[in-house]
């Protein structure tokens, strides 16, 4: 396949991720050092790597539950320099943990996003006096339910207060 894009790279294969029900982050991107064009780019399972050892460990009263499993599922992405385009030149398809359920894959942090019409939406209630989480239950029923929405109630906090910025 090809792209033209980092932002239609990462789209397409959130789409995947979201049908095979996990989640996903950028692992890395290379760019030339005198174009600053993106060369490279690695997508990886949310559950890849390992947590390193933490030197508060001794202090910690309740540790956070291990996120990390070291998953190898990845899509690499490099640059053809003749066409200008970015091609898959490696893809791991295999997990070594449990997926998400259907019911929760909404919930992933890849798969949040508001969209330009809700956060329209957000404004003109919040500067109406409208509290947020009233705002938040209005729009999950109006879609019957909080499964509707591709974001939960802690996105549109920070969509307002990054605009307040």
């Amino acid at each position: 396949m090809d792209f033209a894009s980092d932002e239609e790279m990462y789209m397409f294969y959130n789409k995947y991720a979201r049908r095979a029900y996990f989640g996903i982050r950028k692992e890395y991107g290379n760019k030339c050092r005198k174009t600053k064009v993106l060369t490279s780019r690695r997508f990886v399972c949310d559950r890849e790597g390992l947590r390193g050892k933490d030197v508060r460990d001794h202090k910690t009263n309740r540790a956070r539950a291990e996120s990390r499993c070291g998953c190898d599922a990845c899509m690499t992405v490099i640059l053809n320099r003749d066409t200008k385009m970015y091609v898959i030149s490696e893809f791991v398809q295999e997990h070594n943990h449990e997926l998400h359920h259907s019911s929760t894959v909404h919930m992933i942090r890849s798969q949040r996003k508001m969209f330009v019409a809700q956060e329209i939406e957000t404004d003109i209630a919040y500067d109406s006096g409208i509290r947020l989480k009233d705002v938040y239950q209005f729009f999950s029923t109006q879609v019957s339910g909080c499964d509707g929405l591709d974001y939960i109630s802690r996105d549109q906090k920070n969509y307002l207060c990054t605009k307040r910025q």
